[in-house]
């Protein structure tokens, strides 16, 4: 199957310097730069599938209702 798309010149260009890097083509960058998303959404459907929303407030539950340390509050 053949796909055409228009990237945008930065990430066109980040393509090319990754493909000149590796020594492989564009289109392989490309191709493995979508595998390994399209890889990673599965996964994180998958454990999406097996979340539970009662696990999930009763460890929500267990943390403490106080100020962070100085140290760890946003500015």
């Amino acid at each position: 199957m053949t796909l055409n798309l228009t990237l945008p010149d930065s990430l066109y260009k980040k393509a090319m310097e990754v493909a000149a890097r590796e020594q492989i083509s564009v289109e392989r960058v490309v191709y493995s730069a979508l595998a390994e998303q399209l890889n990673a959404l599965e996964c994180l459907e998958e454990r999406a599938a097996r979340s539970d929303e009662d696990r999930f407030r009763a460890a929500l539950a267990k943390i403490p209702d106080v100020q962070p340390p100085e140290y760890d509050r946003l500015p």
